[in-house]
This record gives structure tokens, sequence and C-alpha cells, in this order.
């Protein structure tokens, strides 16, 4: 799973029916979410940049398999 832009990690760590999950503040109100990976790949504070892996593609939580709720690349900032 790769950052799709640059921005501050703001959560990497189990939660609940989304499994092992990191959060992503990219500024401007805009926060990514991605949930039910194999294990995430940075921390909390971390400052990411766009395209540095941030976990790995899994199952955890309560999830029938890897899937993308919404389309990322009309949010993928340039």
């Amino acid at each position: 799973v790769l950052a799709p832009a640059q921005g501050a990690v703001i959560l990497a760590a189990r939660d609940g029916a989304y499994g092992n999950s990191v959060e992503i503040n990219h500024g401007g109100g805009i926060v990514t979410k991605y949930g039910h990976m194999q294990r995430w790949a940075v921390q909390p504070g971390q400052w990411v940049k766009r395209g540095e892996i941030i976990g790995y593609i899994g199952m955890s939580g309560r999830t029938t398999g890897p899937h993308l709720p919404v389309n990322p690349m009309r949010y993928i900032l340039e």
C-alpha cells in the first residue's frame, strides 16, 4: 500500500473492525485511511511522501478480502 500524497501519519495501529490500519493527514482537511492490512510500515508522527510504502495488503479485522470502497485516483494529489 502506497501513500497517495505526502502527509503526517496520525494512526498506525489495530483499529477495531478495520484491523491493522494507517491514517494519513494530508492537510487541507484531507485524511486517508487504509484498513485490513497485513501489517503497517510506518509509525504515528512519521512524515511520508507520495509513493512511499505505508503497509502491506492483507485481511485483518472484519473483511471478506482486499478491496477499495472508493476509487482513490480522484483524490491523489499531483
